[in-house]
């Protein structure tokens, strides 16, 4: 046994370097060889299998050759993806329609609650939700931030994306704040059509901006019945929405002021921050708020450092963008928040 366990240790740089060169070439041959002696399972440093590594080279050779070998679909990596996440995030198609031909578990989520869809949302693959859609991914799931699809395409400015959402999700409250954020008018008539109660939770949210212009989506929603728009606060807050939140102030949307500090400090922003303490507000707790922005860079820069080392590229040009604009909120909001040191 230590013999073979010495003979493992010798030839196992030497077997991964083969399976590099076979994945890079989409050489189904020469892979075939290699699996001759090697693992269809055998983990790299980060837990890819072979199959995620040539999902993420688009090497639809040797994904169908581990296909019809059984390489396994729902095998995860160190952040908890499976195949079809990196086949949707990276937009191989090919890849994509392979594993979904294959059985590949359509809503299955990573560490951070996405599905397939979520990472193919928040990056604008169009087709890659069209084709996740088709084979019957749920557009209602949320991660575990509690953002749909719709959320992240919505966040990141990704029109054609958010539009085709709109049609697939049934959470219509929580569309309609978003698309109140991303100020589409288009897309909240839409969601009003279809029944979107204007009323519910925080969807007045973040529509409250210029509400003397009669087509903004504020004075379409108040003119549907009384709209409450305490749950406003916050959301606005946390956009770093300063008219919005001033005029909300102005409107009386106090009761959720507490929240609405946390929750503007969580996120860095410094000058509706400034506007919500002088009009009276205080944080819950104030060590707990630079805790969660604390938490969101960590957050961020996990991720910009998994991308860095991975094989597959990953765009994350806005997650530096926003860290350094967290690091740079930070020792405002300490001073804001008493506790500077």
């Amino acid at each position: 046994m230590r013999i073979l366990l010495l003979l493992l240790l010798l030839f196992a740089p030497a077997m991964a370097g083969e399976l590099d060169e076979a994945l890079k070439a989409d050489d189904s041959s020469r892979l075939a060889a290699w699996l001759e002696s090697g693992s269809l399972e055998q983990r790299d440093t980060y837990d890819h299998t072979p199959l995620i590594r040539a999902v993420s080279l688009s090497a639809v050779n040797c994904v169908a050759l581990l296909l019809e070998k059984g390489a396994s679909l729902e095998a995860r990596n160190i952040y908890g993806e499976q195949p079809l996440h990196v086949a949707a995030r990276l937009d191989h198609l090919e890849c994509l329609k392979m594993l979904l031909t294959a059985g590949a578990q359509v809503d299955a989520v990573d560490e951070q609650g996405h599905t397939p869809l979520h990472e193919a949302a928040w990056l604008g693959r169009e087709e890659a939700v069209r084709m996740l859609l088709a084979a019957g991914a749920d557009a209602d799931l949320l991660d575990a931030e509690g953002r749909l699809p719709l959320d992240l395409a919505a966040d990141k400015d990704q029109r054609a994306v958010y539009a085709r959402l709109v049609t697939a999700t049934n959470r219509l409250e929580q569309a309609l704040t978003a698309m109140c954020l991303r100020r589409d008018l288009a897309q909240v008539k839409a969601l009003l059509a279809r029944g979107a109660q204007p009323t519910a939770g925080a969807v007045a949210a973040a529509c409250a901006w210029q509400s003397s212009q009669g087509d903004a989506p504020i004075a379409i929603l108040t003119s549907l019945g009384a709209v409450d728009l305490s749950p406003a606060l916050p959301v606005a807050a946390a956009r770093g929405l300063k008219a919005e939140v001033g005029w909300l102030l102005s409107h009386g949307a106090r009761a959720q002021l507490a929240e609405a500090v946390d929750r503007a400090g969580f996120e860095g922003r410094v000058e509706v921050l400034e506007l919500l303490l002088a009009a009276g507000g205080r944080p819950r707790d104030p060590r707990m708020v630079v805790a969660g922005l604390d938490a969101q860079v960590d957050r961020l820069e996990a991720r910009i450092e998994y991308a860095a080392r991975c094989r597959a590229y990953i765009p994350v040009d806005w997650e530096r963008q926003r860290r350094e604009e967290l690091l740079a909120a930070r020792p405002a909001v300490l001073r804001l928040l008493g506790l500077e040191k």
